[in-house]
């Protein structure tokens, strides 16, 4: 007879995803009225450190033609100081999705990371020989 043990897994308390968490919304809407041309950078300032607001910078610029809308949003609070969520944009004829993590130090909130999931090209190149290093 073979004895069994019960083994104690530990548990991790979060929050069930929320769709409109009031902090992510309002960091998301002050987004998207950057992106959209409606606000300038110095609204997001007080959330982003420099490097993001570059990156910011470089996304309205780059972006699809037209206004972005949000179309989803979703936020976790994974503990009572910080918070990750998805939201997803749409521009007409394209969707993009984007994560984010918000931690609050002190009364401030401010957005320690932020990527776009852009998928995956449906085809990669095929690799030629003579593109590798010391071959002509």
């Amino acid at each position: 007879m073979t004895q069994t043990r019960a083994v104690e897994t530990p548990t991790v308390q979060v929050s069930e995803p929320q769709p409109r968490d009031p902090v992510a919304a309002h960091f998301v809407q002050l987004l998207l009225d950057f992106l959209s041309g409606r606000r300038d950078l110095t609204v997001l300032k007080a959330f982003c450190g420099e490097p993001l607001c570059a990156q910011l910078t470089y996304w309205r610029r780059t972006q699809p033609a037209g206004v972005p809308r949000l179309v989803g949003l979703r936020g976790v609070r994974t503990s009572p100081r910080m918070l990750e969520a998805s939201f997803s944009l749409a521009w007409p004829g394209r969707q993009e999705t984007f994560t984010l993590r918000l931690e609050q130090k002190g009364a401030r909130w401010s957005c320690v990371h932020l990527a776009s999931l852009r998928p995956l090209p449906a085809r990669v190149p095929p690799f030629r020989t003579s593109q590798r290093v010391g071959t002509t």
